[in-house]
């Protein structure tokens, strides 16, 4: 069984989206949820027209080839942050940052998919003053906590400021907030003074496992900063003593830098890490890498450089000279030629697309794995978009999205720390072979979590 499999390859987008602010999957990835905008003509009055930015939450079924989509989302006010499941399929936790107020919303939607409508069971008021910027881990949001990682502006000295909020704010009362600015200024101070030069990684999800709280860290290389796989800071929250224990712990991590290296030809730069996620214990980290200054499609590009500005140089700057006694006709003619040639740019791109690649982490082993991925140049173009979210078995989903050719590609990608069980593999075979052959769910031997919606394997009690 390969440890890549294809959900959903299909047209993009789905339900008129034309940009994604978040991106998360249920607990056991069978659906994604997108939260974006769309464009859309809204006429005031007969004669007036005009474009509108809507706000739209898409609910895309990858099996079923089925996506709803939820509108008129009044309730978001600031930027947004993130999303994530709370209960399986049926609630959706939402993170807005209010900078106007400093304030957090956490709000808690409940998906009505007969009406079609979001409805706000509970929002919750944090005050968040000065923070530009903050990242979420959400880790073990289905038995507790997430993590907010918020950095302070310039103003107040670019402090990192930590908190552990329940993830359902039903539940606030029985899971407190934990303040964690004093740990995570120790953790601080511990890479100032490491001899790897160690910082914190700037805009990077922190981990969160039912031990503790993990940092990524960060070292100097040159005058840029490179990804550490070898070191993580760590935060034991959960260690039955008053105070939280921060200290900076080993990583069996040299196979997975080495690899990294050898995709970039270098060490790998913070800035090329696009995303983090993370549920239970195991951790993923993306990367968009560009190929090597040595490839020959550089080369290529140099050469349609060089080409270019000698036609525009010795060729059209001439007939432009030449306009005063033609009326501009072979400028025109040179214009037309050149744009049918090269096209809408005023150099082709001829440089090979970057390559996306996967950093696992187990956070129980505390060791990393590098993973190559199926590069698609379709889906590695400028604009194409990359989202990636975990699974509560340590799997990952990736989604592509590829506006230029109106398609989107869902992919799943196993843990590779875990050893999947026999039935999982034998029902897993089974499910490939009869899906295009019209059975349902329920034939296959699917039955929904009461409390969640997602699908797990279940005694079959039928024949085909």
């Amino acid at each position: 069984m390969s440890s890549v499999k294809r959900i959903f390859d299909g047209e993009w987008p789905p339900g008129g989206l034309t940009s994604i602010y978040c991106y998360c999957t249920c607990s056991c990835g069978r659906k994604l949820y997108m939260l974006g905008s769309k464009i859309q003509i809204i006429s005031p009055s007969p004669d007036v027209y005009k474009l509108a930015n809507l706000t739209v939450f898409v609910e895309l079924d990858g099996q079923a080839r089925e996506a709803v989509i939820y509108e008129n989302l009044d309730a978001i006010v600031g930027v947004l942050v993130d999303v994530y499941t709370i209960a399986g399929e049926n609630l959706i936790g939402v993170l807005v940052l209010n900078l106007e107020r400093g304030q957090m919303s956490q709000q808690v939607w409940r998906l009505d998919r007969d009406a079609i409508t979001v409805d706000v069971l509970l929002e919750r008021s944090l005050t968040y003053v000065n923070i530009d910027h903050c990242r979420i881990g959400i880790g073990t949001c289905d038995t507790g906590y997430i993590v907010l990682l918020g950095k302070m502006n310039a103003e107040n000295g670019e402090a990192l400021d930590c908190r552990m909020i329940a993830a359902n704010p039903f539940q606030h009362q029985i899971l407190p907030d934990i303040d964690l600015n004093k740990e995570i200024n120790e953790l601080e101070q511990m890479c100032r003074h490491h001899p790897k030069d160690l910082y914190v990684f700037p805009n990077c999800s922190p981990l969160v496992n039912r031990f503790g709280v993990f940092i990524m860290l960060s070292r100097v290389h040159g005058t840029s900063l490179v990804v550490e796989p070898n070191l993580i800071g760590v935060i034991w929250v959960w260690q039955r003593k008053e105070t939280a224990r921060v200290e900076i712990i080993h990583v069996d991590g040299a196979e997975a830098e080495e690899a990294l290296t050898n995709a970039g030809g270098r060490p790998m730069n913070i800035g090329l890490c696009s995303n983090v996620s993370q549920r239970r214990e195991t951790a993923w980290m993306s990367f968009i890498v560009p190929k090597p200054e040595t490839h020959w499609r550089y080369r290529l590009q140099r050469l349609a450089l060089f080409a270019c500005s000698c036609a525009i140089r010795f060729i059209g700057r001439p007939l432009v000279w030449f306009a005063r006694f033609d009326k501009g006709t072979m400028a025109v003619l040179f214009a037309r030629t050149y744009c049918w040639i090269v096209g809408p740019s005023l150099v082709p791109n001829l440089g090979p697309t970057p390559d996306f690649v996967l950093m696992a982490m187990d956070l129980r082993t505390l060791s990393c794995k590098f993973l190559n991925f199926d590069n698609d140049e379709i889906f590695r173009n400028s604009s194409a978009a990359v989202m990636v979210d975990s699974t509560s078995d340590g799997a990952v989903i990736i989604a592509e999205a590829a506006p230029d050719t109106y398609r989107m590609r869902v992919s799943r990608q196993e843990n590779p720390f875990r050893i999947p069980k026999l039935v999982e593999i034998a029902f897993s075979v089974t499910e490939d072979m009869f899906r295009d052959r019209g059975y349902s769910r329920k034939a296959l031997g699917f039955r929904e979590v009461a409390g969640g919606g997602c699908p797990v394997l279940g005694a079959r009690n039928s024949a085909y």
